[in-house]
């Protein structure tokens, strides 16, 4: 049953139920526990129900294992009522309620229970302390993170590797890198096994590189080398990403050359991450030599490689992998019209865009995401069609974001439509007052039509109200 539970297998599992149905042979407790879980896990939630109903005793497995089935099927308040009807409530089965909780969704329900577990509940264990790390890394509560490392040094876990790479994957969640340094600089390497040094590191590498410190991240990839730690696909993953952050493109092939050795190389996201790597540092050609050699590419690897021409204006190319995506019987997600969109946005391929838009809806129900929407309104300014565009802002009411406006504005200038323009800037500064944006983007489109006086009168309206333009930056 366990073996079904795992694979999810309900044919097999149901066929063992019918077997010792039909034998008469008496099921045991530990039998029926392992028979809730199955159905449980396979989606079966009525059978798991009727087998909890007909048993003659139960124990605090089989509540726990109910539970469980309830959240697993997203029913909370049978979860509840069942946890507490619940006889005896020992620590696994608050750990089974709030890891559930947090399962689905209900990640502050899971923080309320946490609280009222330190005041009514049992002693935390490993496990309660590990959940607590991951809901506060998830929600970046720092206060919450803190209060659960304080009581597992009361406990007397700090020297649990899995439960401090917890604690570094919190403070690094929480954008408090320098804690997390400091707990993996005191953890004792020589004493973890190869996977807790491995998570380890790749907690750290990843932490440097989510909070904007690209280059400290591949610093730190370099130590976890020379150090003998093998990075897993995870790493991998982050250091890539941090690759075609930092712009380093000789760097990003030693590391392409690293997944290959320790084996990698067909992992199709790990293969993603490295098309994109490549695309960001400049090199298409890479990129493309990555794709071409994966076999029984999948939907991710296809996305990444359409983006990557669709951000180098490689409009046509960017359709052309699309096109030949879907040849392939490969179902388009969201990101990949995304990307075609874009593609077709950069080549001014007003009659393309519309296709692929309702394409996307009518054969494979999508519905549009701002990110397509806003594809199509800049589709539209890029080539001309102001009025267009204006209808397609009011029809799918997109008037509260201020990229519609931005980009309908930047098209004003190309195509010195100044009423629009100024009828434009209004809408932006109602949504964005205080920002520089729309007084920049106008001014530019005064300039252009050589409206000295009216562009000046917008950079000291700029100055009277304390507005100021935030300068760019560059790695060149």
């Amino acid at each position: 049953m366990k073996c079904c539970a795992k694979n999810d297998d309900p044919r097999v599992g149901k066929g063992i139920h019918g077997w010792i149905m039909r034998n008469g042979i008496e099921m045991d407790v530990v039998l029926q526990n392992a028979m809730i879980d199955f159905y449980a896990k396979c989606g079966a939630f009525w059978f798991a129900r009727n087998v909890f109903e007909m048993m003659a005793e139960r124990d605090t497995v089989s509540w726990n294992v109910m539970i469980g089935a309830h959240l697993l099927c997203g029913d909370a308040n049978g979860a509840m009522e069942l946890f507490r009807a619940s006889p005896s409530r020992d620590v696994s089965s608050w750990n089974t309620f709030i890891n559930g909780q947090m399962q689905i969704g209900s990640h502050r329900t899971a923080v309320e229970l946490l609280h009222l577990m330190v005041k009514i509940g049992p002693t935390f264990n490993q496990y309660t302390l590990s959940i607590g790390l991951v809901l506060a890394a998830k929600l970046a509560l720092l206060h919450l993170g803190k209060q659960i490392h304080n009581k597992l040094l009361r406990l007397g876990f700090e020297n649990d590797a899995f439960i401090l790479n917890s604690l570094i994957n919190m403070y690094c969640k929480c954008g408090k890198m320098e804690t997390s340094s400091t707990i993996f600089n005191e953890l004792k390497q020589s004493c973890m096994g190869s996977l807790a040094k491995t998570i380890s590191w790749s907690s750290l590498i990843t932490g440097f590189f989510k909070n904007g410190r690209s280059e400290l991240a591949l610093e730190l990839f370099c130590r976890m080398l020379h150090q003998g730690a093998i990075p897993d696909p995870f790493t991998l993953t982050s250091v890539a990403a941090a690759c075609a952050s930092a712009g380093f493109l000789e760097l990003g092939k030693q590391i392409h050359a690293c997944i290959q050795k320790l084996g990698h190389g067909l992992d199709m996201f790990l293969a993603s991450a490295v098309i994109d790597m490549y695309a960001k540092c400049g090199s298409l050609d890479d990129a493309r030599k990555t794709f071409d050699v994966m076999e029984n590419k999948n939907v991710v690897l296809w996305t990444s490689m359409l983006g990557s021409y669709a951000r180098h204006g490689e409009g046509r190319e960017a359709i052309r992998v699309f096109e030949m995506m879907i040849e392939k019987n490969i179902k388009p997600n969201e990101i990949s019209f995304v990307g075609v969109l874009s593609a077709c946005s950069h080549e001014g391929l007003v009659e393309e865009g519309y296709k692929y838009f309702i394409l996307m809806q009518n054969d494979y129900g999508i519905v549009p995401t701002i990110e397509h929407l806003t594809s199509m309104v800049d589709l539209l300014c890029r080539s001309g069609q102001l009025d267009e565009a204006k209808n397609f802002i009011h029809k799918y009411n997109l008037g509260e974001y201020s990229v519609v406006w931005k980009a309908l504005l930047s098209a004003c200038r190309v195509h010195s439509d100044m009423q629009t323009a100024r009828w434009a800037s209004e809408q932006l500064v109602q949504i964005q007052p205080h920002e520089a944006g729309s007084y920049i983007l106008l001014s530019n489109a005064c300039s252009t039509k050589r409206e000295w006086v009216e562009a000046s009168k917008l950079w000291s309206a700029m100055k009277n109200k304390g507005i100021k333009k935030q300068p760019g930056s560059s790695w060149i």
